[in-house]
């Protein structure tokens, strides 16, 4: 009993006993190895795949912000100031990468055709079931950042307003006229 109580070392950190014996060694590093693979860098998901990270960019955010009576997102130039944001955050670009590689590969395998090659109703398609996947995929991640960026940019521009009942920030002369209805701006004739 000796014998079997030494071989069996147990170790306690913060108030748990662990047992670090070889056979549950061997066994952990067996079950991580799925764990470590999601959090391997893209480029080994990527091999064969050409990505074209600034095209799929822009073939997303004019899906999320389409031109009508406003300019698109790349009218405003929404993709250069993401495209910018992804020279200056690592963690950003690695989730954009892996975004533009999730709907790269469901288009292979859903329609066996690139996703800039797809029509737009089969894009907007795939990015519903990237909206309605779980909070922790990846592909959400991706979705609910591009979407916050998209917006954050596009209605930063003043040009977006003009569709908007919006006359601009009410900074530095406050709403001296707070009583009254918002004023209408006339429509442009084209």
């Amino acid at each position: 009993m000796a014998n079997s109580a030494k071989s069996k070392k147990l170790v306690k950190r913060r108030g748990l006993r662990v047992n670090t014996s070889r056979r549950n060694f061997v066994k952990f590093a067996f079950c991580a190895l799925p764990v470590i693979r999601l959090w391997a860098p893209v480029e080994i998901y990527a091999q064969g795949v050409n990505l074209d990270i600034p095209s799929m960019l822009r073939a997303l955010l004019d899906i999320l912000i389409p031109k009508d009576t406003t300019p698109s997102a790349t009218e405003l130039g929404v993709d250069r100031k993401i495209l910018g944001k992804l020279e200056r955050y690592k963690y950003y670009s690695v989730l954009v990468e892996k975004g533009c590689l999730w709907f790269e590969q469901q288009s292979m395998h859903i329609y066996k055709t690139p996703f800039l090659a797809l029509q737009q109703a089969e894009q907007v398609k795939l990015m519903q079931q990237a909206e309605k996947s779980g909070l922790k995929d990846p592909q959400n991640n991706f979705f609910r950042a591009l979407r916050q960026d998209a917006y954050t940019y596009y209605y930063s521009d003043p040009r977006s307003w003009e569709g908007l009942v919006y006359a601009g920030p009410p900074q530095p002369s406050g709403f001296p006229d707070f009583n009254q209805r918002p004023v209408v701006r006339a429509e442009k004739k084209t």
